[in-house]
């Protein structure tokens, strides 16, 4: 297995805003389902809810959650068809304050322990 990163970045006007960083190592077609999830769920979030703006500690944790609960649904499917996906995914974020997001999740679809750091300060 081969890992592979992948900037999830908006485009906004003549600028890009970054989102996260997405990376994945096993099947490459289950890695670009997820990078795709990943992508769609920030992408969709940061239009709408985040005024065009990389997000919040707060909102990345929120926007983990919706690709948690896609990602489950997913590999259920896959499984419920004799699929079983073998993988391992994270996406990190940094946010505008330097606090830093770090989520792994395990060949379910399930969040393991978030990392989380905060970088400047203690706000």
């Amino acid at each position: 297995m081969r890992p592979i990163t992948y900037p999830i970045v908006l485009k906004s006007g003549d600028e890009y805003v970054p989102l996260a960083v997405a990376g994945g190592a096993g099947g490459a077609s289950i890695i670009k389902q997820y990078y795709k999830i990943c992508e769609r769920v920030l992408s969709e979030m940061a239009v709408k809810e985040w005024h065009d703006s990389t997000p919040s500690y707060d909102q990345f944790e929120d926007a983990v959650g919706q690709i948690e609960s896609r990602l489950i649904g997913r590999f259920r499917a896959l499984r419920d068809n004799g699929i079983m996906p073998d993988f391992s995914m994270i996406i990190a974020s940094v946010d505008r304050d330097g606090r830093a997001s770090i989520y792994l999740f395990d060949e379910r679809g399930w969040l393991s322990q978030p990392t989380r750091t905060r970088l400047r300060g203690d706000r």
